[in-house]
């Protein structure tokens, strides 16, 4: 295994950010960093203390900052944060061995959910998906989905439906809950905030007549069979 030694402090941040999913070792630092200290750090309540290897869903002015052994996520900067300033990046896909940090997930995956631990299961079902890993099993929230339970927001489709114009983020949107997902990542791929994701989700229902389930950090779009979800003259 080898450490891209080249992203050390002092590169510019926007380099570093790279492809969207990486793997890293950040330390981490419990509580606030010292008043002096170059930078602080965005990530006060961290799995540990001193180093430790994260996955990192990287965007542009933010990233997800995802642990494989607590199946936690913090969303920080990609600029001024000790986390990402001094992050090692493990960059060579050939001589990283991706394996391991999937079955690094899987083990806790299975030892959260065996006693009902609440944990970001469809976060490192996506995760583990891009890394050619299948998750043990559903996740809590996108099971519920399945079963037809939906949270307070969910909406069942109308009769008549319109179809979305694409290249909107309405239609960005749509697309990316065809299949149940978590909208954590929605948030960080698409730019919005977790009202946001849900506001357009509303405005799906409410203008294109497109139904939808939500339960914990799952959503999944309905669509009745038939309908046409996009159409270039569409709203």
């Amino acid at each position: 295994m080898q450490e891209n030694r080249q992203n050390q402090p002092g590169a510019p941040a926007e380099e570093r950010a790279g492809p969207e999913l990486r793997v890293a070792r950040m330390y981490f630092i419990r509580g606030q960093a010292p008043k002096d200290a170059r930078f602080r750090n965005a990530i006060t309540n961290p799995p540990c203390s001193g180093n430790s290897r994260v996955v990192v869903l990287a965007g542009k002015k933010t990233s997800i900052v995802f642990c494989p052994h607590t199946l936690d996520s913090w969303t920080v900067p990609n600029k001024g944060c000790s986390e990402m300033e001094y992050a090692e990046w493990f960059d060579d896909l050939v001589d990283m061995d991706f394996g391991k940090v999937a079955e690094a997930i899987k083990r806790a995956w299975l030892r959260f959910a065996s006693y009902g631990a609440a944990k970001q299961y469809d976060l490192a079902a996506s995760i583990l998906k891009r890394l050619g890993h299948e998750p043990p099993c559903d996740t809590p929230a996108a099971a519920a989905v399945e079963d037809g339970k939906k949270s307070k927001g969910g909406k069942d489709p109308e009769k008549t439906t319109v179809p979305l114009r694409r290249g909107t983020k309405r239609a960005l949107v749509a697309e990316f809950f065809l299949e149940t997902a978590s909208v954590h990542e929605a948030m960080h791929k698409l730019e919005l905030t977790r009202s946001g994701v849900l506001s357009h989700l509303h405005c799906i229902h409410r203008y294109n007549g497109f139904g939808y389930e939500v339960v914990g950090d799952a959503a999944r779009l309905l669509v009745p069979g038939g309908h046409k979800l996009f159409d270039g003259e569409g709203a």
